[in-house]
């Protein structure tokens, strides 16, 4: 008789993807599937038990890749598509406290190079600031499926301390021969040509903030098509950082902005794209409200975190009155008069999403009948998910 034993790899290997919620939990899937048929170890081994790898520590890096080198004798090197390197050390000071806490460059090179046939998604937090030797640069743009890079700065601090490390971290800063935060970044980007989306929410420039636009804008990365960002308020950072960044991506199709900024710094950066853009999540209705004036021609999918007003008149405004707007996905307003929704500014609306949470009332959704029945008579499907799954759905 056959069993599912039987089936090719292929096949399998959909099964155990639809298994697994998302990435996170690629490896318990694996560890107690392995368990439960001797059979299915080598597969799982190489395809799944391994496919997401985070590292924090030294040691724990040097650990891991020992293994692997011993395993390689007998198997061949697993699949890893999404590499997370925490508080990586990118220069040598001799003041760090319990240095083996940290990752170090040389832990990177080598999970890279391990790595490299099948790493898709890397993410690397440094500890101070971002400067990389240049053979790391040129290895991570050796990754041939490299489709996601995460850029970030690892800080417990405060915005006002971020902002005292600035002054105090110039370019004489960066030891001799490494490039700056900025120069990195730049290097990076033209490494890896093949990438599809950038994440820069952790990123803060810190001995170079304000060479970023003359660096980037005269340069394009077209293969990027979504940038994450987050912008923290003035004086923290300058708005007129990020304009550089946006020059440089020409094709940028989906944008994620985190931060409560409020003003003008923002308004610049969506003037830039948003002719292109498709997708927006905006965390906070403060950037909204500073964006309403612009039109956006091929704006498709609407996704805002936080809202405390009415979006009545913000839908009427030519943000959205003159975009082909087919998905709105907003969390479950506190008032339900929030959710009266003009549907003749809307006539391309086939989505409504909602995002629910135990602290969202959850009856403002259930009472507002009117807004129901409308959706049901313009053709809108109305769905419910959770808050979390708002800015990636």
């Amino acid at each position: 008789m056959v069993t599912v034993l039987d089936l090719p790899e292929k096949v399998l290997e959909l099964v155990f993807d639809n298994l697994a919620a998302d990435i996170g939990a690629f490896r318990s899937q694996a560890t107690c599937l392995r368990l439960v048929c001797s059979k299915w170890e080598p597969f799982l081994y190489n395809r799944y038990l391994y496919r997401v790898l985070t590292f924090r520590s030294f040691d724990r890096a040097i650990s891991f890749i020992r293994q692997i080198d011993q395993n390689s004798q007998s198997r061949p090197v697993p699949i890893c598509r999404y590499l997370y390197i925490y508080r990586l050390d990118t220069i040598d000071d001799s003041t760090n406290f319990m240095p083996d806490r940290k990752t170090k460059v040389e832990n990177l090179d080598a999970l890279v190079e391990l790595f490299s046939d099948s790493i898709e998604m890397l993410s690397i937090e440094v500890d101070k600031f971002l400067t990389l030797p240049r053979a790391t640069i040129e290895r991570i743009g050796r990754i041939k499926n490299l489709r996601h890079l995460t850029i970030g700065i690892y800080s417990k601090a405060a915005p006002s301390k971020i902002l005292h490390s600035r002054q105090n971290l110039r370019v004489d800063s960066v030891p001799l021969g490494l490039p700056t935060d900025t120069e990195c970044l730049h290097e990076l980007l033209a490494a890896a040509q093949g990438l599809v989306t950038l994440s820069l929410e952790d990123f803060r420039p810190v001995c170079s903030p304000e060479t970023i636009r003359p660096t980037l804008s005269n340069h394009k990365f077209s293969s990027i098509t979504r940038l994450d960002l987050e912008i923290p308020p003035k004086p923290y950072t300058n708005g007129d950082e990020m304009i550089g960044i946006f020059h440089a991506l020409p094709n940028l199709k989906k944008l994620k902005i985190r931060g409560l900024e409020n003003g003008q710094s923002v308004l610049p950066l969506f003037e830039i794209v948003r002719e292109t853009l498709e997708e927006i999540y905006i965390y906070h209705q403060e950037v909204l409200m500073s964006i309403l004036g612009l039109e956006f021609p091929n704006l498709r999918v609407f996704k805002i975190g936080d809202w405390t007003t009415s979006l009545s008149q913000c839908l009427r405004r030519p943000m959205f009155s003159k975009a082909p707007l087919e998905v709105l996905a907003l969390m479950i307003p506190f008032d339900e008069t929030f959710l009266v929704l003009p549907f003749e500014s809307l006539p391309c609306l086939k989505k409504l999403v909602f995002g629910n949470s135990p602290m969202s009332h959850k009856n403002a959704l259930q009472d507002s009948r009117d807004l129901l029945k409308s959706c049901r008579e313009n053709g809108v499907k109305v769905v419910l998910i959770p808050s979390q799954k708002i800015a990636d759905y």
